[in-house]
């Protein structure tokens, strides 16, 4: 069974940035620091690997803070690494990303993970 890197990451980003709320889903209504946490896709490498393409979001107050909020989260998925089940986290983009229905300071990171099964 392969890891369910959409909740690990949403577990990992959780502890380490205490001052947002991190969800899967975007509550309504929204808090202002608020990162979204997505699987949207990748594939599996073989039998034991998986490689998912993960989405983070990051809403803030101001265009700064959505930055700094984001820049936080970007080493949080780093530290990725260090978790039972990730081989590796690479970023493939991290940009800012106003939100089109309100306009409000959002950034976007975009990371490809390889993770395999752990036994429990």
């Amino acid at each position: 069974m392969r890891l369910n890197a959409q909740a690990v990451v949403r577990a990992h980003l959780s502890a380490e940035l205490p001052e947002a709320e991190v969800g899967v889903k975007v509550p309504n209504p929204r808090p202002p620091a608020f990162v979204l946490v997505q699987r949207e896709g990748g594939s599996m490498k073989d039998a034991y690997r998986d490689g998912p393409g993960i989405g983070v979001t990051c809403w803030e107050r101001t265009e700064a803070k959505a930055y700094a909020l984001a820049e936080r989260a970007s080493r949080a998925m780093f530290s990725l690494e260090r978790e039972p089940g990730v081989a590796s986290v690479a970023e493939e983009a991290l940009r800012s990303d106003p939100d089109p229905e309100d306009a409000s300071p959002r950034w976007y990171g975009s990371y490809t993970l390889i993770t395999y099964e752990i036994n429990s």
